[in-house]
């Protein structure tokens, strides 16, 4: 009888449970949905849930689909902790690596063709937008024998309502796979609407709807107030009739809630950290004010007016979309932005100075979490100078996937490394950071789920300190107003579409 190393928590035996319930629903699958926060222990949940059916002779594979600053995660710290010692010595173990030269991809073969062995394989989900040869290794491994598919942090598949390539593969994916699930803490990040993708994986019977637009008509109000239509050469589009101009549809509120939640629970189960573990709450610190430059001051003001602004150097910035603009204006305020031609220019700005006297102001270990790769750079520079080489890891775009895994394991084991500078897309899932003191916010993206994720870096299971949290602001700008709604739970994209434009700017 299989036995995990660690015993598994009151809601995470409920969470396995339910995995096992059939309910008398349209969907006759063996689906289920993890939604549960961040932190509470969803992946150990589906590693007993393997381990017990591999050891039941019930499926011998499983398929890892996850983001790609999560997919290594499972390999480095989530598989050697949580399966049993037995089942890692017999199962065979690999990631999916798009770059790997042609040593990798013989071993893939030969592990294609074991067929006596328990496997796990580890695929990111940006591979399965553009890699061929991702999706087809993952058919013909599913093909093989019975697969348990797991798509870890699953909301990113959500909304993709012109079913792009990612969607539609991971979707067709599923529809092969012996046992399917799902797992996130930030099912709806934005709207119910992005349950649809999720669920649809799983499958599609659970919603009752096999188009989007079908699904979204059930769902969601829809009104003409969006962006002004326009014709091929760029003319506002007016109603025939009445004259009227014409515009978009958009989503404008919800309807019928309580409805989607009774056609989900009997495949979902949720749970909140602050209902199953004891853990410190989290203190928020009023943000710390940056004060502008004269060249910021003065390049934020072009830029209010008209969209356009001249850099002291004579290059211009501009901008044709409002969400274009408030990112040009974002970048300005961190020191730096692009001109027409896409090559960055640096701007005078305190930023970095009021950031080494937050730091200096702390003690323990520090995340800063940045949206722009620029600023990072600036940042670890920075550090460096100021605190030793060793004393700063970097996890972000260009970060190589062997030294994501050192960054980790640095910045929670040696005390020399005390800062840990990344950007949120792609550290702000599934790591565990709680050797964290401060997360200091250099600069937020537009993205709650973002803001959401990167927050529960530090604040998991195994925390027993306080963890603060900080942002960086410069005071009558468009970022008090980004942060205000960030800190609410609000999603920036939908409160600008909905919201005046100008009053975001001014």
């Amino acid at each position: 009888m299989y036995s995990p190393p660690y015993s598994p928590y009151k809601h995470q035996i409920t969470a396995r449970q339910r995995t096992l319930a059939r309910p008398d629903h349209p969907a006759p699958t063996d689906v289920f949905a993890l939604l549960m926060e961040q932190g509470t222990g969803k992946t150990k949940v589906l590693l007993d849930e393997f381990g017990e059916r591999e050891d039941a002779k019930d499926l011998r594979n499983m398929l890892i689909i996850a983001p790609r600053g999560a997919y290594m995660n499972w390999l480095d710290t989530e598989i050697p902790m949580h399966l049993s010692d037995d089942l890692k010595e017999r199962t065979l173990i690999k990631p999916w690596i798009s770059s790997a030269g042609v040593t990798y991809k013989r071993t893939l073969e030969r592990f294609l063709r074991t067929q006596d062995r328990p496997r796990i394989l580890a695929v990111n989900v940006e591979s399965l937008s553009v890699v061929q040869a991702a999706v087809d290794m993952c058919q013909e491994f599913i093909g093989q024998r019975r697969t348990m598919i797991v798509v870890d942090e699953s909301t990113r598949i959500k909304g993709l309502t012109k079913r792009s390539a990612r969607a539609r593969n991971v979707i067709t994916l599923g529809e092969r796979g012996y046992v399917r699930r799902i797992a996130t803490g930030l099912v709806t990040p934005r709207s119910p609407l992005d349950l649809y993708s999720q669920f649809e994986f799983l499958d599609w019977r659970i919603l009752g709807f096999r188009s989007y637009y079908s699904f979204r008509s059930r769902y969601a109000i829809i009104e003409n107030v969006g962006a002004l239509k326009r014709g091929k050469r760029g003319q506002v589009l007016t109603d025939p009739m009445t004259g009227a101009v014409l515009r978009q549809p958009m989503v404008v509120g919800y309807c019928n809630e309580d409805e989607l939640r009774a056609r989900i629970a009997p495949y979902s189960y949720r749970v909140l950290k602050e209902d199953c573990l004891d853990l410190p709450p989290k203190v928020y610190m009023p943000p710390r004010a940056v004060p502008l430059t004269d060249e910021q001051a003065r390049i934020l003001k072009e830029l209010k007016a008209t969209a356009q602004a001249q850099l002291a150097t004579g290059e211009f910035i501009s901008s044709k979309m409002r969400m274009t603009t408030l990112l040009r204006m974002q970048q300005v305020l961190c020191g730096h932005v692009k001109d027409e031609d896409g090559k960055e220019h640096p701007i005078k700005s305190n930023r970095i100075r009021s950031m080494m006297e937050v730091i200096e102001e702390q003690e323990g270990k520090i995340i800063i979490w940045s949206g722009f790769i620029y600023s990072i750079k600036e940042i670890i520079a920075t550090l460096r100078k100021e605190y030793g080489p060793q004393s700063v890891v970097h996890y972000y775009g260009a970060t190589k996937d062997k030294d994501r895994t050192i960054a980790k394991r640095r910045f929670q084991e040696d005390p020399i490394c005390r800062f840990f500078v990344a950007n949120q897309e792609s550290a702000g899932l599934a790591l565990t950071l709680t050797q964290a003191r401060l997360c200091l916010y250099y600069s937020n993206t537009w993205d709650l789920e973002d803001r959401l994720q990167s927050e529960d870096r530090p604040h998991r299971s195994g925390l027993t300190h306080s963890v603060t949290y900080m942002d960086l602001m410069a005071e009558g700008t468009m970022e008090m107003k980004q942060i205000k709604s960030l800190r609410k739970k609000l999603d920036l994209a939908t409160i600008i579409n909905g919201d005046s434009y100008r009053e975001w700017i001014i």
